[in-house]
């Protein structure tokens, strides 16, 4: 597994739902504190918890996807800087 890189391991590796927690433990800490809003980051995080469990490895289309499935794009806080 050293040639495979650290963000690739769990489409080589079976991730079960009851670990997801503990692998995602403080992952969204950095989101929160800049104000992401909850929208957002409960898409984020149910995106990137069916990557880990189907072993599929990111991509940013399938991300613009999950994202484009919200009822409205939150307002992100670095758009409003300045308005």
């Amino acid at each position: 597994m050293k040639s495979i890189e650290p963000w690739s391991i769990h489409g080589h590796l079976q991730v079960e739902k009851q670990e997801l927690d503990t692998f995602l433990k403080d992952a969204w800490q950095i989101p929160i504190s800049v104000g992401l809003p909850d929208a957002l980051l409960d898409a984020l995080d149910l995106h990137t918890r069916t990557l880990l469990t189907a072993g599929i490895e990111f991509n940013r289309d399938d991300l613009l996807r999950t994202l484009s499935r919200l009822p409205q794009l939150p307002a992100l806080p670095w758009e409003s800087v300045g308005s």
